[in-house]
């Protein structure tokens, strides 16, 4: 074998297997999701609310009020200790809240949070928090790292969908279980595939949301963005701050 085709191999068994996927990113976080009853916010009155027994938007905005102190309440701890780990003063920060929704934006992250009725259960509420991390963080990783709790379940890429073509994604997913293993699972209707590795990594694309989800069987902070790393895809569009040094 000669010292080029030994490079060249070199070069494929680093290239990440989504190489070949390319996609326009519009945004990236981390995201967690938090579930419990409505029954159980400290906001619910017993003999006075009534536990909704269907989805609406009436009621998922009742469930925003009955969490309003909450995330207020979050969000000003929150800020507290990005202001003692990154020595930032309240000028560099900007935080709120309104109706159960809010977030923290510094220079070098922004953290979300969003409240709402559960789309799979209407007698429960879901807690929806991300982590945006911006150009630079690295400079604050350890700052981020004691700020931020392991909260987070997978990694989100947002993108428009009219990049990707279902069975074209498909066939190039299949192409990906053939050269490195695991498999491709398959949800046609809602537009859904997802690839599993060997080692339980798991990327879903949902067409339908424009979304892009990496998880890795646990729950965690920026040690989700390191498991990430050898499974780069094709990225055009808005320069990622995640897969980049700066």
């Amino acid at each position: 074998m000669t010292d080029k085709t030994q490079e060249a191999d070199a070069d494929d068994e680093n290239l990440s297997p989504l190489a070949d996927v390319f996609f326009s990113l519009r945004q990236e976080y981390l995201e967690g999701i938090e579930t419990g009853t409505i029954r159980s916010l400290t906001a619910f009155q017993r003999g006075v609310h009534k536990v909704p027994d269907v989805l609406s938007d009436k009621n998922s905005a009742w469930v925003n009020r009955l969490m309003t102190d909450n995330v207020q309440s979050e969000l000003e701890d929150f800020y507290k200790r990005s202001k003692k780990a990154t020595r930032l003063r309240r000028r560099d920060m900007q935080v709120g809240s309104e109706f159960g929704d809010g977030d923290l934006d510094a220079p070098k992250f922004r953290y979300s949070v969003h409240t709402r009725q559960s789309p799979d259960n209407p007698a429960r509420y879901e807690i929806v928090r991300r982590l945006e991390l911006k150009k630079g963080w690295r400079k604050q990783r350890d700052a981020i790292d004691l700020i931020f709790a392991e909260d987070y379940e997978r990694l989100v890429f947002e993108t428009d969908a009219r990049d990707l073509d279902y069975d074209d994604l498909v066939d190039r997913l299949e192409d990906i279980e053939e050269k490195h293993g695991g498999h491709v699972d398959e949800e046609p209707g809602n537009q859904r595939v997802s690839w599993v590795a060997p080692n339980r990594s798991r990327l879903t694309f949902d067409l339908k949301a424009g979304r892009l989800e990496m998880s890795f069987g646990q729950r965690g902070s920026l040690d989700l963005v390191d498991a990430a790393q050898s499974l780069r895809p094709n990225l055009g569009g808005k320069p990622s701050a995640l897969f980049k040094d700066d």
